[in-house]
Formats: structure tokens, C-alpha cells, sequence
């Protein structure tokens, strides 16, 4: 195994790269004026209607009041552990009134970020015994971390945001895919299916129960038709690197000007970070990673191949077009699984459960009914739900016209970009 690109498992959870809107909960960052640096990438990531930042929120004059203050406002107390901050006297203020906080119920939740080699030991005994402190020294990671967090906050105190029926079949291949010994076990997961079955779902919910402690977060990358390496990288970079606007364009430059062998490498060791700070990258395939065949693009399986001694997966794939069954058989580090759409049984149950979480009173005739428009597709339910929110049961039944539209133009999007694919290799 490749020690330099894989390092050691078990660092941190992360979040997607774009968390927009004001949200309810709020983090707190305590941090030492001389970690400036450093915390500020962090906030610029978070935003300012998200954290509790002092050059941001607090008050012109810092002292304990106003650290009091803002922590009543904040839900999570959120440490940059350094020697500059175990030695600062605005940070032991800050911990010494979390603990007052968390005692009253208004902080929820503590996470410890070791931005330089300083130990736990240096933390106070009540940190020590509920956290585990996480070393990270990448701000975009840490903010990402942060974002999974407030959203993982948010979600308890408003409930599910949406229910999710499990796929016992499909999730019981994966796992015996996923159980096998490392060198073995597979990479690069590939889910197919039709728009709006839930290929990504699948992928968050079933990562999430075999890795909770390595996944938690998912960030998707799109990759067209007839792009490359080079717009890889960048969509990688953009979510790894804090860089100036010079840096940047200097690293792309370089890049295109590497063999492909070398640029491959760069990607390889991009996504084995990105794994370790928690982060599994799903590529949402709008035709770019197979050939008119149904190959992997060559770039595609060198590259698997260089990331294919991960103890864990490294990458997934959603796809509408699934490999051919004598090429998949030559990729023993990627797994293929095509997702059905759900049976009568099982639509029926998903909508029975989302009529109830959104209070809709029904009849099990009209739950038959309803059904029948839904053509087990997940992503229908939920279209259904809300427009039965909106305008009521009875008259979603007597006038389904949305539904039906709704799943028209759908096909229509989708034999658009067949044409268009089609169109594009034949010239």
C-alpha cells in the first residue's frame, strides 16, 4: 500500500462544498489571534450568518459578557487546538463559559480541531472525556466539517428531512462487496438507474451506516461528456486547496502541462486526502466516464487502479448506463449495481410514511390510487407528497395533471441529453 497516499484511516467527517441560507444553528470558533490565518479561510467557507466569529459578530470589546453572549446564540462550540490557544487567556475564557453553556442546554455539541502537533493532554479534563480531538490542517475541510455538523444539529431539532426506505437487496450486496479484505474489496462504486430511483440515496445511506465515522458527508462532482483529467483536477482542487486567484491559475497550468501519468497521480492523491478528511466524491456521470463501448475512459481506469489499495471506497459513480457485464468482470476494484424501481409493496409503504410525516390524512383506497401514478420511483413520492400538501389530497386525485406533466418533461430532459450524447459521438 501506498503509506504517502494513504496515511491513516479515521480522520475527521466533512460535509458538501456549498452550504447557502441562514439556518438556525450557529457555531462558535474559538480560536487564538495568532491562528488568524488559519480561522479566517475557515469562516470565509462558513459565512457569516453561520458562526459566531469575532471579526464578524462579536461585540468591539471582547471580554467575558460578550463571550457569554455569543455562545447563548451558537449550538456549537467549535476549538482550534494549538499552542498559541492552550496559552491564551481569551480561549480559556471561552472554554470556561462553553462549559457553563453546554450545562444549560444551549451548546450542543464540541469540536475539537488540532491545527498544529499540540495533544488533547493540554485540553481540560471535561474536553477530554466528550470529544475526540481531530487533526486537520486544511480550512476547507474544516469548514466543510463544521457545515455537516450545523446541518446534522438542524436536521435533530426539525426532524427527518425526508424518509428514506431501505433497499434490504441492494444494500446486502454492497456490504458483502465492501467486507472483503483490502487490495479486494472494491474502490470505485458505480450505482445505476433511472433518474430520480435515488442512486445517491443509496450511496449517503448505506456509506453512511458501514463507515459513520468516515462518512458523513458526500460531495458530488459532475463529469460531462468529453471532459478530462484536467476539469477532474480542478473540481477536486476547488474543493481541497484555499489559494490565492495567481496560485490557482499557476497549479492549473502546471497540471495541464504533465504527462498524463503524472497528472493522474496529482488526482489519485486529491481524492485519497479528500477520503481522509471524510469526504466520499460521487461523480455524477452525464457521460464522461465510459466510451461509446461502454469502457471506462483510459484515464479513468489508470486512475482507479493507482487508488485501488484504499481500505475503504474512494469514489462512487451515479450512471444511467450500466458497463457491460464482460468488461465489469475485468475491473475487479470496481462494483456495478443496478438499482429496480421499487415494487407496488414497497411505493406504497414509502408514500404511506411521507403522507403521515407531512400529517396528510388518507384511506388505504387512495393510497392504492396514488400509487399507481408513481411508477416506483422515490423522487415521485416526494413530487406527490408536496403537491398533495399544496392543494390537498382530493383534488391531486381528481386532477393529477401535474404529476403527469412533471414525469413528461422528465423523460423529455432525459431522451434530450440521449440525443444530445448521440449526436456528439457521431460527429
Amino acid at each position: 500500500m501506498d503509506n504517502r497516499r494513504f496515511g491513516i484511516a479515521g480522520i475527521p467527517n466533512c460535509m458538501p462544498v456549498h452550504f447557502e441560507g441562514a439556518g438556525k444553528v450557529k457555531a462558535f470558533l474559538s480560536h487564538s489571534s495568532q491562528d488568524k490565518h488559519f480561522v479566517r479561510e475557515v469562516a470565509k467557507g462558513l459565512g457569516n450568518l453561520q458562526i459566531e466569529y469575532d471579526e464578524y459578530t462579536f461585540e468591539y470589546l471582547l471580554n467575558a459578557e460578550a463571550i457569554r453572549r455569543a455562545l447563548a446564540r451558537s449550538d456549537l462550540f467549535v476549538l482550534f487546538l494549538s499552542q498559541n490557544s492552550v496559552n491564551s487567556s481569551f480561549v480559556k475564557e471561552e472554554i470556561r463559559s462553553t462549559l457553563e453553556a453546554r450545562a444549560k442546554g444551549q451548546i450542543k455539541q464540541v469540536l475539537i480541531f488540532a491545527i498544529d502537533n499540540t495533544t488533547y493532554r493540554s485540553l481540560p479534563a471535561w474536553l477530554r472525556e466528550i470529544n475526540v480531538v481531530q487533526h486537520m490542517s486544511n480550512e476547507k475541510a474544516c469548514a466543510r466539517k463544521i457545515q455537516a455538523t450545523l446541518i446534522s444539529l438542524e436536521t435533530e431539532d426539525a426532524g427527518r428531512p425526508e424518509t428514506y426506505l431501505g433497499r434490504e437487496d441492494d444494500e446486502k450486496d454492497l456490504r458483502k462487496a465492501l467486507a472483503a479484505a483490502p487490495g479486494i474489496a472494491p474502490v470505485a462504486l458505480h450505482i445505476v438507474g433511472h433518474f430520480g430511483i435515488g442512486r445517491k440515496t443509496f450511496l449517503r445511506q448505506t456509506l453512511g451506516k458501514l463507515y459513520p465515522r468516515d462518512y458523513q458527508v458526500f460531495v458530488e462532482v459532475p463529469l460531462q461528456a468529453f471532459e478530462g483529467p484536467e476539469e477532474l483536477y480542478r473540481r477536486l482542487y476547488d474543493l481541497h486547496y484555499v489559494s490565492s486567484l495567481e496560485q490557482t491559475t499557476n497549479d492549473f497550468s502546471t497540471f495541464a502541462r504533465l504527462p498524463q501519468a503524472e497528472q493522474l497521480e496529482k488526482i489519485a492523491d486529491l481524492l485519497t486526502e479528500l477520503s481522509q478528511n471524510g469526504e466520499f466524491i460521487i461523480i455524477d456521470d452525464q457521460n464522461g466516464a465510459y466510451t461509446d463501448e461502454g469502457h471506462y475512459h483510459p484515464y479513468l481506469e489508470e486512475l482507479i487502479k493507482l487508488v485501488a489499495g484504499s481500505p475503504k471506497p474512494i469514489i462512487g459513480f451515479v450512471q444511467s448506463r450500466m458497463m457491460p457485464f464482460a468488461t465489469r468482470e475485468k475491473h475487479k476494484s470496481s462494483y456495478h449495481r443496478f438499482l429496480k424501481t421499487l415494487s407496488d409493496e414497497s411505493i406504497k409503504e414509502l408514500l404511506s410514511f411521507s403522507l403521515k410525516e407531512a400529517q396528510i390524512d388518507f384511506t388505504q383506497e387512495q393510497l392504492d390510487e396514488l400509487a399507481e401514478f408513481l411508477d416506483g420511483h422515490p423522487f415521485n413520492v416526494r413530487f406527490a407528497t408536496k403537491a398533495i400538501k399544496n392543494f390537498g389530497l382530493a383534488s391531486f386525485l381528481a386532477d393529477p395533471r401535474d404529476l403527469v406533466e412533471w414525469k413528461l418533461r422528465r423523460a423529455e430532459d432525459f431522451l434530450r441529453l440521449c440525443s444530445l450524447c448521440l449526436s456528439r459521438c457521431s460527429n
